[in-house]
């Protein structure tokens, strides 16, 4: 006769994984039960929902979590719990995530410079736009100087290339290229202030 119900039972646990910042990290479990289990996922005791950076699929006896761009932050110790009429279960995992020279740096900026773009410039309309991010014209708050500023994503594809430009900026000092004045950096965006040179931008 076949069972009619089970409790939910955890054919492969999910495994400790350790990543670079920015690296997607996604734990796996099979989970088997009748009815299908019910899962949910909590980090370090507080529920997880699906969100930009988290992403959940259940897929039969399939289930997955992916931090989709994991910082030091995001590690910790992630557990799925599962549960059905006839009962539940939970295993756990821990996710490391170790700083590459990129999220030191990043580090480094937040720590010298923590500090709200909205705070020191007034952001105004577009100016430019091109593959790695848009361009918008900026006017000091204080002093009412414009000037270009330059929102770069800090997508896992984009992220090294962002740094690599804010970098190469910060030491031109060249007549016809527009030399880094200020930037900022949160979890998502890298933000390049520079002179407003009058010739088109160039991506």
């Amino acid at each position: 006769l076949p069972v009619s119900s089970a409790p939910p039972s955890i054919q492969v646990p999910a495994e400790d994984l350790c990543v670079e910042s920015g690296q997607s990290a996604t734990f796996t479990i099979i989970i088997t039960g009748r009815p299908t289990p019910e899962i949910q996922w909590y980090k370090d005791g507080e529920e997880l929902l699906a969100n930009e950076n988290v992403e959940v699929v259940q897929n039969g006896a399939r289930c997955s979590l992916t931090v989709l761009y994991p910082e030091s932050e995001d590690g910790g110790i992630y557990t799925c719990w599962a549960y059905n009429d006839s009962g539940h279960t939970s295993c756990q995992a821990q996710l490391t995530v170790e700083e590459g020279p990129l999220e030191s740096q990043e580090r480094e900026v937040e720590i010298g410079k923590r500090r709200k773009l909205l705070s020191v410039y007034d952001v105004h309309e577009e100016i430019g736009r091109g593959t790695y991010g848009v361009v918008k014209r900026v006017t000091h708050r204080r002093t009412g100087e414009g000037f270009a500023a330059k929102f770069l994503p800090l997508r896992s594809s984009t992220r090294t290339r962002a740094f690599q430009e804010r970098d190469l900026l910060s030491r031109l000092a060249h007549p016809r290229v527009s030399c880094l004045l200020d930037f900022f950096s949160t979890r998502r965006t890298l933000v390049l202030v520079t002179e407003a040179y009058p010739s088109p931008w160039r991506f």
